[in-house]
């Protein structure tokens, strides 16, 4: 029986599917390994001054966006092409649609997690209220901004917008 395969958008052209072993490793490694730098850094960045947040952004630069562009490389030098020929499905979008649909998502999504706020909570408080407050990720977001000075909040959040909001995305 072969292998399930898809078309490319770009060419026509026949590639195989991967295994679900393999999806659910391209999917959770690369958290794992977030996990790990973030663990690791974390109580570093908090003894200079910065929330745990910052960790989790310097994962992406340092992990997550060297992972996938890897993973992509390698898979590229694999089949003697290019990048262009392995990241199918890349038809611009219409200008007008692409920013409909950014301002719906960015007013969706805080509408949703303005609703789903205290569910948040109760969920951190009944079952993860062991982590330590040094890495809960919004220490520094919604509570305790004040141990934090002004500047490391300003640097923390401009490299936050540029990582979070720009390359991140650009490079998933």
């Amino acid at each position: 029986m072969d292998a399930p395969t898809t078309l490319s958008q770009d060419s026509g052209a026949v590639y195989e599917q991967h295994s679900v072993a393999r999806t659910l490793v391209l999917h959770l490694l690369p958290g794992a390994l977030i996990l790990v730098f973030f663990v690791a850094i974390a109580p570093i960045l908090r003894g200079i001054g910065f929330p745990p947040v910052m960790a989790i952004y310097l994962a992406t630069v340092s992990v997550l966006i060297p992972f996938e562009l890897g993973y992509l490389i390698y898979q590229a030098r694999k089949n003697g092409t290019s990048l262009g020929n392995i990241v199918l499905y890349r038809q611009p979008v219409p200008k007008g649609q692409l920013v409909l649909i950014v301002v719906l998502l960015f007013v969706g999504g805080s509408v949703i997690g303005a609703l789903l706020q205290p569910v948040d909570f109760i969920v951190k408080e009944n079952l993860f209220s062991w982590v330590p407050t040094g890495y809960d990720v919004t220490y520094g977001l919604y509570g305790g901004v004040a141990r934090f000075s002004m500047a490391n909040m300003l640097i923390m959040w401009v490299f936050g917008l540029i990582v979070n909001v720009i390359v991140g995305p650009v490079v998933e």
